[in-house]
């Protein structure tokens, strides 16, 4: 089966963030698929360091990669995530397929106008897409506070419930995001829960003391947050858990923020009015460097 897999964000393990799309795009073509990605470059420096191009073309681990060139970072305001995600919307449905190439279309959120491109793509080829639900959209901005009550709310959320109808099948990534999914009237049989999950083999490595030196872990039992410092993951508990910590006497203990996004600055302004020590934040990292933190 041929498929065109749709994920602004993806990622590899050379990449700083979550590499879902990449894992799942590795096992299609070991199951004998042929997998194709559409993405935007955000994700992929280490290999557009430099590019000037609006798009290029990447063969990795045997997935061809068709990377748009989009900006995004975790820290952009409102406006300057929604610009990014219409310039990769209108770049994304002039991808040219012609309608034998391709069996089916995946496509990930977020955000949910990822669905757009997936649909024009759909329609133009003949073929069905799948639909898979990584965060509930418009709900969870809405909850955030991005988006209030008005027009462009009723907007998305017509949009929402128009890709839940028009998707063959429609992936969430837990339970609770599959009851979303349900409570706007989609029939359960069309709905598959395909939780996140950790990749045994990338643990599967010799211990290495090196990055333990250079943070000066060696004796230390260290918390790790790998992902990133946004306002949805929360991480202030973090940081009060860092004083209560040291103020507890128990300084054996390091907690390690690998990432970057929208929050670190306050938090790291947090741990400096509390003094704290025993937090360290390394920055975008990664993530097959994430175990040898353990």
């Amino acid at each position: 089966m041929k498929v065109l897999y749709i994920h602004q964000y993806f990622a590899t393990r050379e990449s700083a963030t979550g590499t879902r799309s990449y894992e799942f795009a590795k096992l299609l073509q070991e199951k004998g698929h042929d997998v194709t990605v559409l993405t935007g470059d955000s994700q992929l420096e280490h290999l557009t360091a430099g590019q000037k191009r609006i798009a290029a073309t990447y063969d990795l681990d045997d997935i061809t990669v068709h990377a748009i060139k989009n900006r995004y970072e975790n820290h952009f305001g409102k406006w300057r995530r929604i610009w990014a995600f219409l310039i990769f919307l209108i770049q994304a449905c002039f991808f040219k397929m012609n309608k034998q190439e391709y069996d089916v279309i995946f496509a990930t959120s977020t955000p949910l106008t990822i669905a757009i491109p997936a649909m024009f793509l759909s329609w133009k080829a003949k073929i069905p897409f799948v639909f898979e639900v990584r965060d509930l959209w418009p709900e969870a901005p809405y909850k955030l506070g991005y988006l209030k009550d008005g027009l462009l709310l009723q907007i998305l959320r017509r949009l929402e419930k128009m890709v839940y109808m028009k998707a063959s099948k429609i992936v969430a990534l837990s339970p609770g995001m599959a009851e979303g999914i349900l409570q706007q009237g989609i029939s359960k049989e069309k709905v598959v829960v395909i939780p996140n999950s950790a990749d045994l083999e990338l643990f599967d490595i010799e211990a290495s003391d090196a990055l333990r030196t250079e943070w000066g872990l060696l004796d230390k039992f260290v918390l790790v947050h790998a992902g990133s410092l946004g306002v949805i993951n929360g991480l202030e508990y973090l940081i009060e858990t860092a004083k209560l910590l040291r103020d507890k006497g128990q300084h054996h203990v390091r907690i390690l923020l690998t990432g970057d996004g929208g929050k670190r600055i306050e938090l790291e302004k947090l741990c400096k009015d509390y003094e704290l020590d025993n937090v360290i934040f390394t920055g975008k990292f990664p993530k097959k460097k994430n175990p040898r933190t353990t």
